[in-house]
Protein backbone atom coordinates (compact mmCIF):
# COMPACT_ATOMS: atom_id res chain seq x y z
CA UNK A 1 0.00 0.00 0.00
CA UNK A 2 1.58 3.73 -0.89
CA UNK A 3 1.99 5.62 2.01
CA UNK A 4 0.88 9.15 2.77
CA UNK A 5 2.93 12.32 1.15
CA UNK A 6 0.87 14.58 1.59
CA UNK A 7 -2.15 15.55 3.85
CA UNK A 8 -4.41 19.13 3.30
CA UNK A 9 -6.52 20.57 5.40
CA UNK A 10 -8.83 23.18 5.09
CA UNK A 11 -5.73 25.40 3.96
CA UNK A 12 -5.78 29.32 4.70
CA UNK A 13 -3.34 31.76 3.39
CA UNK A 14 -3.37 35.51 3.35
CA UNK A 15 -0.56 37.46 1.84
CA UNK A 16 1.15 40.10 3.82
CA UNK A 17 -0.97 43.89 2.77
CA UNK A 18 -3.76 41.78 1.56
CA UNK A 19 -7.34 42.08 2.88
CA UNK A 20 -8.45 38.65 0.51
CA UNK A 21 -8.07 34.88 2.29
CA UNK A 22 -7.44 32.47 -0.06
CA UNK A 23 -9.43 29.94 1.16
CA UNK A 24 -9.52 26.01 0.33
CA UNK A 25 -12.17 23.80 2.43
CA UNK A 26 -11.78 20.28 2.31
CA UNK A 27 -9.10 17.67 2.53
CA UNK A 28 -6.92 16.01 -0.08
CA UNK A 29 -5.04 13.45 0.67
CA UNK A 30 -2.06 12.50 -1.55
CA UNK A 31 -0.26 9.34 -1.73
CA UNK A 32 2.93 8.41 -2.90
CA UNK A 33 3.14 7.86 -7.13
CA UNK A 34 0.12 9.78 -7.43
CA UNK A 35 -0.03 11.87 -10.62
CA UNK A 36 -2.57 14.93 -9.06
CA UNK A 37 -4.08 17.27 -11.64
CA UNK A 38 -5.13 20.11 -9.03
CA UNK A 39 -7.98 22.57 -11.18
CA UNK A 40 -9.47 25.64 -10.90
CA UNK A 41 -10.35 28.79 -12.17
CA UNK A 42 -7.57 31.61 -12.18
CA UNK A 43 -7.18 33.13 -8.65
CA UNK A 44 -8.60 30.17 -6.77
CA UNK A 45 -5.40 29.52 -4.89
CA UNK A 46 -3.73 26.78 -7.15
CA UNK A 47 -0.11 28.46 -7.10
CA UNK A 48 -0.26 29.65 -3.24
CA UNK A 49 -1.36 26.03 -2.88
CA UNK A 50 2.16 24.52 -4.39
CA UNK A 51 3.98 27.34 -2.66
CA UNK A 52 2.53 25.57 0.82
CA UNK A 53 3.23 22.06 -0.62
CA UNK A 54 6.99 23.15 -1.61
CA UNK A 55 7.37 24.85 1.95
CA UNK A 56 8.01 27.77 0.52
CA UNK A 57 4.76 28.84 2.59
CA UNK A 58 5.44 29.94 5.62
CA UNK A 59 9.39 29.38 5.65
CA UNK A 60 9.80 32.32 2.31
CA UNK A 61 6.69 33.78 1.79
CA UNK A 62 5.22 35.12 4.94
CA UNK A 63 1.44 35.93 5.73
CA UNK A 64 -1.19 34.60 8.04
CA UNK A 65 -1.59 30.59 7.46
CA UNK A 66 -4.89 28.32 8.88
CA UNK A 67 -5.05 24.97 8.47
CA UNK A 68 -2.70 21.60 7.59
CA UNK A 69 0.00 20.88 5.50
CA UNK A 70 1.39 17.74 6.29
CA UNK A 71 3.95 16.02 4.24
CA UNK A 72 5.61 12.66 5.15
CA UNK A 73 3.29 12.50 8.85
CA UNK A 74 4.90 16.14 9.77
CA UNK A 75 4.01 19.28 9.22
CA UNK A 76 5.66 21.07 6.09
CA UNK A 77 7.41 24.11 8.41
CA UNK A 78 9.23 21.76 10.75
CA UNK A 79 10.53 19.81 7.88
CA UNK A 80 14.18 20.45 6.94
CA UNK A 81 15.82 21.84 3.71
CA UNK A 82 17.38 19.21 2.84
CA UNK A 83 13.87 17.23 2.77
CA UNK A 84 12.38 20.08 0.99
CA UNK A 85 15.26 19.77 -1.72
CA UNK A 86 13.48 16.19 -2.53
CA UNK A 87 10.56 18.22 -3.71
CA UNK A 88 11.11 19.37 -6.98
CA UNK A 89 9.15 22.43 -8.10
CA UNK A 90 8.29 24.09 -11.81
CA UNK A 91 7.70 26.81 -11.56
CA UNK A 92 4.93 29.13 -14.42
CA UNK A 93 7.78 31.64 -15.33
CA UNK A 94 10.68 29.90 -16.24
CA UNK A 95 13.12 32.61 -15.84
CA UNK A 96 11.90 33.59 -12.72
CA UNK A 97 14.09 30.14 -11.62
CA UNK A 98 17.03 30.71 -13.50
CA UNK A 99 20.37 32.06 -12.03
CA UNK A 100 23.34 31.31 -14.07
CA UNK A 101 24.61 32.39 -17.19
CA UNK A 102 24.30 29.35 -19.81
CA UNK A 103 22.61 25.84 -20.20
CA UNK A 104 25.33 24.07 -18.87
CA UNK A 105 25.38 26.02 -15.22
CA UNK A 106 22.28 25.92 -14.96
CA UNK A 107 21.75 21.82 -15.17
CA UNK A 108 24.56 21.62 -12.89
CA UNK A 109 23.62 23.99 -10.30
CA UNK A 110 21.12 21.76 -8.27
CA UNK A 111 23.57 18.91 -8.24
CA UNK A 112 26.42 21.38 -6.96
CA UNK A 113 24.23 21.92 -3.84
CA UNK A 114 23.47 18.39 -3.25
CA UNK A 115 27.26 18.08 -3.25
CA UNK A 116 28.02 15.65 -6.18
CA UNK A 117 31.88 15.54 -7.46
CA UNK A 118 32.48 17.86 -10.50
CA UNK A 119 33.30 14.67 -12.38
CA UNK A 120 29.63 13.20 -11.67
CA UNK A 121 28.08 16.29 -11.92
CA UNK A 122 29.70 16.83 -15.50
CA UNK A 123 29.34 13.23 -16.67
CA UNK A 124 25.12 13.58 -15.68
CA UNK A 125 24.47 17.06 -17.23
CA UNK A 126 26.56 16.23 -20.35
CA UNK A 127 23.92 12.75 -20.25
CA UNK A 128 20.91 14.36 -19.94
CA UNK A 129 21.78 16.81 -22.95
CA UNK A 130 22.47 14.14 -24.99
CA UNK A 131 19.41 12.15 -23.71
CA UNK A 132 16.99 14.76 -24.63
CA UNK A 133 19.04 15.83 -27.68
CA UNK A 134 20.07 19.59 -26.33
CA UNK A 135 23.70 19.36 -26.60
CA UNK A 136 23.32 22.41 -29.14
CA UNK A 137 22.28 24.34 -26.22
CA UNK A 138 24.63 23.45 -23.69
CA UNK A 139 26.67 26.54 -23.97
CA UNK A 140 23.81 29.15 -24.93
CA UNK A 141 23.55 31.92 -22.39
CA UNK A 142 20.04 31.77 -20.74
CA UNK A 143 19.06 34.81 -21.63
CA UNK A 144 19.08 34.45 -25.77
CA UNK A 145 16.78 31.11 -25.19
CA UNK A 146 12.93 31.14 -26.11
CA UNK A 147 10.12 30.99 -23.42
CA UNK A 148 9.72 27.28 -24.60
CA UNK A 149 13.57 26.67 -24.61
CA UNK A 150 13.76 27.60 -21.17
CA UNK A 151 11.04 25.61 -20.23
CA UNK A 152 12.51 22.71 -21.10
CA UNK A 153 15.27 23.75 -19.49
CA UNK A 154 14.09 24.63 -16.25
CA UNK A 155 12.24 20.93 -16.59
CA UNK A 156 15.46 19.28 -16.69
CA UNK A 157 17.08 21.31 -14.05
CA UNK A 158 14.56 20.14 -11.48
CA UNK A 159 14.62 16.54 -12.96
CA UNK A 160 18.25 15.94 -12.88
CA UNK A 161 18.41 16.04 -9.13
CA UNK A 162 16.11 13.20 -8.96
CA UNK A 163 13.47 14.57 -6.42
CA UNK A 164 10.77 12.25 -4.97
CA UNK A 165 8.09 14.98 -5.43
CA UNK A 166 7.20 16.84 -8.40
CA UNK A 167 5.10 20.24 -8.16
CA UNK A 168 4.37 21.82 -11.71
CA UNK A 169 2.67 25.32 -12.47
CA UNK A 170 1.01 25.69 -15.81
CA UNK A 171 4.06 24.00 -17.29
CA UNK A 172 2.77 24.96 -20.62
CA UNK A 173 1.79 28.27 -20.74
CA UNK A 174 5.03 29.33 -22.79
CA UNK A 175 4.74 26.51 -25.15
CA UNK A 176 3.33 25.70 -28.49
CA UNK A 177 1.84 22.29 -29.21
CA UNK A 178 4.65 20.58 -30.81
CA UNK A 179 7.21 21.31 -27.43
CA UNK A 180 3.93 21.21 -25.16
CA UNK A 181 4.22 17.45 -26.25
CA UNK A 182 7.88 17.10 -25.59
CA UNK A 183 7.89 18.38 -22.25
CA UNK A 184 5.39 15.43 -21.49
CA UNK A 185 7.80 13.06 -23.43
CA UNK A 186 9.85 14.19 -20.62
CA UNK A 187 7.91 14.37 -18.25
CA UNK A 188 6.62 10.95 -18.58
CA UNK A 189 10.03 9.37 -18.78
CA UNK A 190 10.53 10.74 -15.27
CA UNK A 191 7.16 10.62 -13.88
CA UNK A 192 7.49 6.44 -13.02
CA UNK A 193 7.86 6.25 -9.54
CA UNK A 194 7.32 10.14 -8.82
CA UNK A 195 4.29 12.31 -6.90
CA UNK A 196 3.43 14.38 -9.01
CA UNK A 197 1.12 17.68 -8.52
CA UNK A 198 0.66 19.55 -11.30
CA UNK A 199 -1.44 22.57 -12.09
CA UNK A 200 -2.31 22.97 -16.16
CA UNK A 201 -5.59 24.30 -18.12
CA UNK A 202 -4.52 22.41 -21.31
CA UNK A 203 -5.77 18.87 -19.66
CA UNK A 204 -5.41 17.39 -23.04
CA UNK A 205 -2.05 16.98 -22.90
CA UNK A 206 -2.29 15.03 -19.20
CA UNK A 207 -5.15 12.88 -19.76
CA UNK A 208 -2.55 9.44 -20.57
CA UNK A 209 -0.51 10.45 -17.27
CA UNK A 210 -2.58 11.70 -14.64
CA UNK A 211 -4.05 9.28 -12.11
CA UNK A 212 -6.45 11.84 -9.92
CA UNK A 213 -8.38 14.55 -10.52
CA UNK A 214 -8.73 17.67 -7.74
CA UNK A 215 -10.96 20.12 -8.37
CA UNK A 216 -11.52 23.68 -6.47
CA UNK A 217 -14.37 25.38 -7.33
CA UNK A 218 -14.77 29.24 -7.09
CA UNK A 219 -15.77 29.37 -3.70
CA UNK A 220 -12.57 27.18 -2.29
CA UNK A 221 -14.48 23.56 -1.83
CA UNK A 222 -12.42 20.81 -2.51
CA UNK A 223 -13.75 17.93 -4.66
CA UNK A 224 -11.93 14.79 -6.28
CA UNK A 225 -13.93 13.98 -9.70
CA UNK A 226 -13.44 10.08 -11.28
CA UNK A 227 -11.48 10.60 -14.33
CA UNK A 228 -14.31 8.99 -16.56
CA UNK A 229 -16.26 12.32 -15.68
CA UNK A 230 -13.51 14.60 -17.27
CA UNK A 231 -14.15 16.31 -20.36
CA UNK A 232 -10.46 16.76 -21.81
CA UNK A 233 -11.02 18.63 -24.74
CA UNK A 234 -11.90 21.93 -24.30
CA UNK A 235 -13.62 23.81 -27.22
CA UNK A 236 -13.73 27.53 -26.58
CA UNK A 237 -16.80 29.40 -28.24
CA UNK A 238 -15.49 32.52 -30.01
CA UNK A 239 -17.08 35.99 -31.27
CA UNK A 240 -15.48 36.90 -34.52
CA UNK A 241 -14.90 40.36 -34.55
CA UNK A 242 -15.77 42.95 -36.78
CA UNK A 243 -12.91 44.10 -38.31
CA UNK A 244 -12.92 46.41 -41.54
CA UNK A 245 -10.07 45.09 -43.62
CA UNK A 246 -8.88 47.72 -46.17
CA UNK A 247 -5.68 47.76 -48.24
CA UNK A 248 -4.35 50.67 -46.66
CA UNK A 249 -1.14 49.42 -45.66
CA UNK A 250 -0.07 50.26 -42.15
CA UNK A 251 3.21 48.33 -41.60
CA UNK A 252 6.02 47.39 -43.68
CA UNK A 253 8.94 44.93 -43.22
CA UNK A 254 11.91 44.59 -45.48
CA UNK A 255 14.99 42.90 -45.30
CA UNK A 256 14.53 42.12 -41.29
CA UNK A 257 17.41 39.95 -39.76
CA UNK A 258 18.33 39.73 -36.57
CA UNK A 259 20.89 37.43 -34.66
CA UNK A 260 21.75 36.62 -30.96
CA UNK A 261 25.74 36.61 -30.49
CA UNK A 262 25.40 32.42 -30.81
CA UNK A 263 22.24 32.06 -33.19
CA UNK A 264 20.61 33.77 -35.61
CA UNK A 265 17.21 34.07 -34.95
CA UNK A 266 15.48 36.09 -38.48
CA UNK A 267 16.65 36.10 -41.81
CA UNK A 268 15.33 38.77 -44.54
CA UNK A 269 11.82 38.47 -43.51
CA UNK A 270 9.29 40.75 -45.70
CA UNK A 271 5.72 41.37 -44.39
CA UNK A 272 3.30 43.68 -45.30
CA UNK A 273 0.34 44.27 -42.43
CA UNK A 274 -2.94 46.49 -43.99
CA UNK A 275 -5.28 48.20 -41.24
CA UNK A 276 -7.77 45.94 -40.03
CA UNK A 277 -5.77 42.69 -40.42
CA UNK A 278 -5.75 40.26 -37.90
CA UNK A 279 -2.73 38.42 -38.21
CA UNK A 280 -1.44 34.56 -36.72
CA UNK A 281 2.28 34.54 -37.00
CA UNK A 282 2.99 30.53 -35.95
CA UNK A 283 6.23 28.29 -35.43
CA UNK A 284 8.18 26.49 -33.25
CA UNK A 285 9.46 27.97 -29.67
CA UNK A 286 12.90 29.74 -30.79
CA UNK A 287 11.82 30.21 -34.62
CA UNK A 288 11.55 34.44 -33.25
CA UNK A 289 8.03 35.30 -33.03
CA UNK A 290 8.27 36.98 -30.06
CA UNK A 291 11.56 38.76 -31.25
CA UNK A 292 9.62 39.66 -34.20
CA UNK A 293 6.61 41.28 -32.07
CA UNK A 294 9.20 43.37 -30.24
CA UNK A 295 11.01 44.39 -32.71
CA UNK A 296 7.79 45.77 -34.91
CA UNK A 297 7.04 47.68 -31.25
CA UNK A 298 10.40 48.61 -31.44
CA UNK A 299 11.20 47.71 -27.97
CA UNK A 300 14.12 45.64 -29.56
CA UNK A 301 16.31 47.82 -31.70
CA UNK A 302 19.33 45.78 -32.40
CA UNK A 303 18.33 44.44 -35.82
CA UNK A 304 19.31 45.52 -39.32
CA UNK A 305 16.52 46.02 -42.02
CA UNK A 306 13.80 48.38 -42.06
CA UNK A 307 10.33 48.96 -40.71
CA UNK A 308 8.03 51.66 -41.64
CA UNK A 309 4.57 52.92 -40.24
CA UNK A 310 2.54 54.68 -42.54
CA UNK A 311 5.73 55.04 -44.69
CA UNK A 312 7.80 56.66 -41.37
CA UNK A 313 10.64 54.45 -40.45
CA UNK A 314 9.85 53.44 -36.46
CA UNK A 315 13.33 54.67 -35.37
CA UNK A 316 12.87 58.01 -36.47
CA UNK A 317 9.09 58.13 -34.95
CA UNK A 318 8.88 60.00 -31.55
CA UNK A 319 8.08 57.53 -28.32
CA UNK A 320 4.94 58.86 -27.59
CA UNK A 321 3.71 58.48 -30.73
CA UNK A 322 4.68 55.24 -31.82
CA UNK A 323 4.19 54.09 -28.45
CA UNK A 324 0.40 55.24 -28.64
CA UNK A 325 0.17 53.50 -31.98
CA UNK A 326 1.66 49.95 -31.40
CA UNK A 327 0.88 48.07 -28.39
CA UNK A 328 2.84 44.93 -27.49
CA UNK A 329 1.20 42.25 -24.97
CA UNK A 330 3.48 40.05 -23.37
CA UNK A 331 3.56 36.63 -22.47
CA UNK A 332 4.47 36.92 -18.92
CA UNK A 333 2.25 39.58 -17.47
CA UNK A 334 4.54 40.19 -14.36
CA UNK A 335 6.59 42.12 -17.20
CA UNK A 336 4.00 45.07 -17.31
CA UNK A 337 3.49 45.50 -13.98
CA UNK A 338 4.97 48.67 -12.27
CA UNK A 339 3.07 49.02 -9.03
CA UNK A 340 2.30 47.22 -5.80
CA UNK A 341 -1.90 47.68 -6.36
Amino acid sequence: MNESIYRIRNFCFTYPFNKNTITLNGEINILQNDIVLINGVSGVGKSTLLYALKGLIPNVIMGAMEGEIIYKDRNISDSSIYERIKIGYLFQNPSSQMINRTVKQELAFGLENLEMSPIVIGKKVNNFLHEFSLTHLSERELYTLSGGEKQIIALLSVLITDPEVVLFDEPTSFLDPVSARNFFEIFSTFARHKTIVIIEHNHEYLKHYITRFIEIDDTGNIVEKPLSQIRWSKNFPLKVPDVKITDKLFISIRNLSFSFPQKEILKDLFLDICKGEIISIVGVNGSGKTTLLKIISNANKNYTGNIKLEGRDIKLIDKKELYSRIAIVMQNPENHFLFNS
